[in-house]
């Protein structure tokens, strides 16, 4: 190797940005060493990537003397479309303010007619950061009657009530049935009122919700009316439970994104955005793809403002909305905040493109090749992928949770089932009430309740069974009740 140095500079000039995790600043407690991150008070892959590149470099007998240099405001670089002038980093090189550009700078055939890069030291897919469905609130809490539209709800209760007077009306007048039977004295009292309008209605809501009933109807047109009134319900139970699963699961659905195509699947649901002037907002303003154009044009219109200035700015949007906005941006910054506490953010989606991370120099400096050499050799040692590791797996809370906590976000939670609580809540309280009714009832109106409540009618004295010495056995004791010639108590469909 020989020396890069051209100029009697004391330390190479290293321009950097604070993006957790390549770099952020933390104070100025760790370590003594005079020169490399530990004196300027810098944290992160970068700074102790470029003390892996000292390392190297002074094994091979040379000096990698630097120092860190923070930009307070710019950018990593981009070209104005109108002037063809370069901001950021990149315009500190080419103005040749500075050595080396290091941070989450990605290599692009643009930036390259401008400056020169090293080799590459780490690569990052482009993906997609939403709200972890296990944390969002359901929007549409009462979500369970989605199954069936409004109108075919209204019909089930019409039906419910055609049924009801059908067959209280073939209770109440046909001869078969047991109203009739009461009358002419062939059963008791309690069998008489089986069908009144209100136990008619009583069951027909049981059989409805899958229940059982103490007595079934005894002429063939009412037992033929119940038997298409169960065939009806038992279809409209498994229609509704076979519709019920997607729309208790909504929430789930941004787990399944494995292409930005798939983004476009869920657009009634979910807004998206970019950084303005990122990489990812270049790569989707610029590509050629059919379905990455598509979504490039579904930002704007699906919301007024889909960019944001920062991604610090877009990972706030996404934990404020609700499961409704998702940012696309590159993988491992993604994944950094999405690793942070609290645990409430996702990355998904799958491979769209690569992109290179790399440090930058001026045109024509030979540091290029020098770092070049360092990169390679740490790669080939496994530094390189032992210091990714370290930022982005081993470090965060988030990252190291159980197989449990992992695979949870795909099983239904509390929020998901939030309307059915709400359906049983209201059961709860309307039981409540009709529960104190009746017992104000029972209290203003005593008689009422005497002898196990009114009939509608009363058969005539001469048809009341009467007990006579008939009834009585040898020894005096009641005989053993004789069949109902009538029907039996439990007489079943």
């Amino acid at each position: 190797m020989q020396p890069f140095r051209q100029s009697d500079n004391e330390a190479i000039k290293i321009l950097c940005i604070e993006e957790p995790p390549f770099l952020f600043v933390r104070g100025r407690t760790r370590g003594t060493r005079q020169t490399g991150f530990q004196d300027f008070g810098y944290e992160g892959y970068i700074p102790e990537l470029l003390e892996a590149i000292k390392k190297v470099m002074e094994d091979d007998g040379m000096d990698f003397t630097y120092k860190l240099e923070l930009m307070s405001e710019g950018n990593y670089g981009r070209k104005d479309s109108v002037s063809g002038q370069w901001d950021g980093m990149i315009q500190e090189l080419i103005e040749d303010d500075a050595d080396v550009a290091a941070g989450a700078l990605t290599l692009t055939s643009q930036r390259e007619e401008a400056i020169d890069f090293t080799d590459h030291f780490m690569k990052s897919d482009i993906k997609i950061l939403i709200k972890h469905p296990n944390f969002g609130v359901q929007e549409y809490p009462f979500a369970p009657v989605f199954p069936f539209h409004v109108g075919v709800w209204f019909s089930n209760l019409a039906a419910l009530v055609v049924v009801t007077a059908l067959l209280w009306a073939m209770a109440r007048w046909n001869p078969y049935e047991w109203r009739q039977m009461y009358k002419r004295g062939e059963t008791g009292q309690e069998e008489g009122d089986t069908f009144c309008i209100r136990n008619v209605f009583w069951y027909l809501w049981s059989t409805m919700m899958l229940q059982s009933y103490t007595r079934s109807p005894r002429s063939h047109s009412g037992r033929l009316l119940s038997s298409f009134w169960f065939y009806f319900v038992l279809c409209m139970v498994f229609l509704y439970g076979l519709n019920l699963d997607p729309f208790l699961k909504v929430s789930k659905n941004v787990l399944f994104i494995r292409s930005m195509g798939d983004l476009l699947k869920l657009e009634q649901t979910v807004h998206y955005g970019v950084v303005r002037h990122s990489p990812t907002y270049d790569f989707f303003k610029h590509s050629k793809d059919e379905t990455l154009q598509t979504v490039w044009a579904q930002m704007a219109t699906l919301d007024r403002d889909p960019f944001v200035a920062r991604l610090r700015d877009g990972v706030r949007r996404v934990r404020r909305s609700n499961g409704r906005y998702a940012l696309i941006s590159e993988e491992k910054l993604l994944l950094w905040e999405a690793n942070s506490w609290p645990c409430k953010l996702y990355v998904t989606g799958g491979t769209s493109t690569r992109i290179k991370y790399a440090l930058a120099v001026p045109s024509g400096s030979p540091l290029r090749d020098q770092l070049t050499y360092a990169i390679r050799k740490l790669r080939a040692e496994g530094v390189l992928g032992k210091l990714e590791d370290k930022h982005w797996q081993g470090s965060q809370r988030c990252a190291n949770q159980t197989m449990w906590e992992d695979d949870s976000m795909y099983s239904l939670n509390s929020n998901d089932l939030m309307g059915l609580y709400y359906i049983m809540a209201i059961g709860l309280v309307l039981s409540l009430i009709i529960f104190i009714l009746d017992w104000v009832f029972s209290i203003v109106f005593p008689s009422e309740h005497k002898g196990g409540g009114r009939s509608f009618a009363r058969p005539p004295p001469a048809q009341q069974p009467r007990r006579n010495d008939m009834d009585m056995d040898d020894y005096g004791a009641a005989a053993p009740p004789q069949p109902d010639q009538g029907g039996s108590k439990t007489d079943w469909i």
